[in-house]
């Protein structure tokens, strides 16, 4: 990840010395540390510690600017009790977050500095304690958003796996 943000010149931080201490699931510090630090940047990427950059060719510009087709519904919660919600008219991108065929999932995440992303972060991070047991605690918090609050999705681009160097590139 590191060589991967050199090659592009994007700044690079890593949570490694911050995890000390820390007593929630790490993925908790992910939130905290986003709305922390969104207001330095025109956009983070957010990729998880288990997650790895499988094509260093794709800049980020790149997958901002992309305009892929957007799918048309997205799964919020497959397996007995799916919720499938239909995604309204993309309004501004400020949210890229790829899907498969499980869920959005945060792991790889684009967010851009605007107040509809704060506003995201910040309920989140309400929902701390209610999701705090959920084996995909920030996950689920932001599927219940996306759920309760259809609308919301005009500001979300849900991209393929492969797209935020998520998933296998072929």
């Amino acid at each position: 990840k590191s060589e991967y943000a050199a090659k592009h010149r994007y700044d690079f931080l890593c949570l490694r010395s911050t995890y000390n201490g820390y007593k929630d699931p790490v993925s908790w510090l992910k939130i905290e540390w986003i709305q922390k630090n969104l207001k330095n940047y025109d956009w983070i990427f957010w990729s998880d510690a288990d997650s790895v950059i499988t094509n260093h060719d794709i800049t980020l510009e790149e997958i901002i600017d992309n305009n892929l087709e957007r799918p048309k519904s997205v799964n919020l919660s497959p397996g007995i009790h799916p919720i499938v919600v239909q995604l309204p008219e993309l309004i501004r991108s400020s949210y890229i977050i790829s899907y498969d065929d499980y869920s959005p999932c945060m792991g790889n995440v684009l967010i851009r500095n605007s107040v509809w992303s704060e506003k995201l972060i910040n309920d989140i991070l309400k929902l701390k304690k209610k999701y705090y047991n959920d084996p995909i605690w920030d996950n689920r918090a932001q599927d219940y958003i996306f759920s309760a609050f259809p609308h919301s999705m005009a500001y979300v681009d849900f991209v393929p796996q492969k797209t935020l160097n998520s998933g296998i590139y072929q």
